[in-house]
Order: C-alpha cells, then structure tokens, then sequence
C-alpha cells in the first residue's frame, strides 16, 4: 500500500453514507484493542466528515502515532482525498449528533437532523413537536440570534459578545472530550454572571420548551427572583430604571467578581464594545462605571 501522509484519527463505521463515527487511538498499545473491538467493521472517509468516500484502513506504528489510511487507487496511486479536516475532532458534530439522540431517546423523544455546509461546522436538530436547535460547532457561520425558528447552540470556539448574554437568560454551548477511542460529549449552560457549566448529555432534560439543564432551571429560578426587585442601580435620585439589558450586564461583572472567576470577568471587560454602543447616554454611564469597577478588581497582576 502506498503511503497516505495525513494522519486521519477519525472515520465513520459501515459505508460512506454513515453517521457512526469512530476515533483511532494514536498509541500502538491501544489499537491492537482497537481491532479486535472492531474486527467486522469496515471504516470509510464518510461524506458526513467531508470526505471523498472511500475505504480507509487502520495503520500501525511502534514509533509515530497510528492512524487511518485510504486505500490506493486502482491504479495503485495515493487516494487524493481533500478532506478538510482529519483530527481527533474533525467528527464531533456526528458524536453531538449520537449523545443528542440518546438523550432525546431516553426521554420518549426523536428528532430529524442534518448537516449544513460547511460540513462540520453546524447540526440542525428537529423535534417532532416543532422545537428546533442550530449548533454552530465552530465560528464557520456566524450564529443568527434573531432567528426565532431556531434556537442557537455554541461549540467551543464560538463567543457571544457580551450584549448577546446581556438579552437573554442563559446560552448553551457543547464540547467533546477525548475518552479512549471515542469522545464524550458534554452539554454547557452559560449566563452573563456565570461561566460555563458542564454537564453530561445523560443529566439534561427535555420539556415541552425544549433542552433543559439544572444549570438552566438554577439559573431561571434567580432570574424570576431578581424580577421582583427594583431595576435600578446605583444612586436613584432623579433616574429611571435601567434597561433589563444593562442591569444583568452590570450584575453579572458584579457575581463574577464575588465568585473570583477572574478569565470570565476579563473577557466581559474586553468584549464589551458592541454592547456599550447600542446604549443610551445615561444607561452607558452605568455599564462603564461597573466597567471600571471590574478592571480595578482585575487589577494589573490579574
């Protein structure tokens, strides 16, 4: 066999129309378990992974990392295969795809889903009761927050800016951690006060308004809470209340702050430039006084 020079780790199980994705250990070790786990399946360069299609083998080595390989032409030439993509990550949007639909299952729910282009970078989930999720797994598509229809989910490298946190309760977000020769996937909640938290796709629920974390209940629960105190911040003699927007904005520098979650803090001081210039005169004198407040707490050693 030729030699193929891309280290491609992950594949997709039975044929190239799958949507079974695997992942190749690196370690000479572990792939000899590998096989034998996997003795009746075939592996391919799935087109659900951008890929041409064709058959891929598992390639042993004692003295570099293991890796998939496609198999030579007729002619006996290299597969000139232009996948984009051929890490260890390059299949999470099909291992989202999985843990979603066994969540969904669990609960007495199904779903359709499809994959957008540019393969990879987004999933679109369907409920059958008309509930409907984007997941942008990177920053290839920028998220559309006032489409109604669907609701946005971030992947790890996707970053709402700080307005977009400020005008809604919570966002959620996925990421995909190594675990052997699979990768687990983890569903995060994120508010304005609080960095994300991770929990398994096993602990969320379903409702009849869709995707629901404990995370997100807390969350709710403290904002109903807040809704019955006065808006306004800071000295009242003489203003109105503030928008909803800024007083979350304001407390979430503030919760960040009590809780210590300095990179959390530092990236709303530093993301939050779009913000401030949709605001009026008086509201943007208040979302800059906690501002300045934050960048004295992160202080210049922080």
């Amino acid at each position: 066999m030729v030699r193929d020079t891309r280290l491609v780790q992950t594949a997709v199980i039975g044929d190239e129309h799958s949507d079974v994705p695997v992942v190749l250990p690196p370690e000479a070790i572990e792939l000899d378990a590998f096989r034998h786990a996997h003795e009746q399946d075939t592996f391919w360069c799935g087109v659900l992974l951008g890929g041409c299609g064709a058959q891929l083998a598992t390639k042993l080595y004692v003295d570099r990392q293991c890796h998939f390989q496609h198999f030579p032409q007729p002619d006996g030439m290299p597969n000139t295969c232009r996948r984009p993509a051929v890490g260890e990550s390059s299949a999470d949007h099909l291992y989202v795809k999985s843990a979603m639909s066994r969540s969904l299952l669990d609960h007495g729910r199904v779903a359709r889903f499809a994959f957008p282009p540019p393969i990879g970078s987004l999933v679109d989930v369907d409920l059958e009761d008309g509930t409907s999720l984007r997941i942008h797994m990177d920053d290839s598509v920028r998220p559309d927050w006032d489409d109604t229809e669907r609701r946005v989910v971030l992947g790890p490298g996707v970053v709402p800016d700080p307005g977009r946190l400020a005008g809604c309760p919570y966002v959620y977000r996925v990421r995909c951690d190594s675990d052997g020769a699979t990768r687990r996937v983890w569903i995060g909640t994120q508010s304005l006060a609080h960095p994300t938290e991770w929990a398994p796709f096993s602990e969320c629920a379903w409702t009849d308004e869709g995707l629901l974390t404990s995370a997100a209940s807390r969350i709710l629960r403290d904002r109903s809470a807040a809704g019955n105190r006065p808006a306004v911040l800071g000295p009242t003699s003489g203003r109105s209340a503030l928008p909803e927007g800024v007083v979350t904005f304001v407390r979430g520098l503030e919760a960040a702050q009590r809780t210590g979650t300095v990179d959390h803090v530092r990236r709303l001081c530093n993301g939050s430039s779009s913000f401030l210039d949709n605001l009026t005169p008086t509201a943007r004198a208040e979302a800059e006084r906690a501002l300045e407040e934050a960048k004295e707490w992160l202080g210049p050693v922080r």
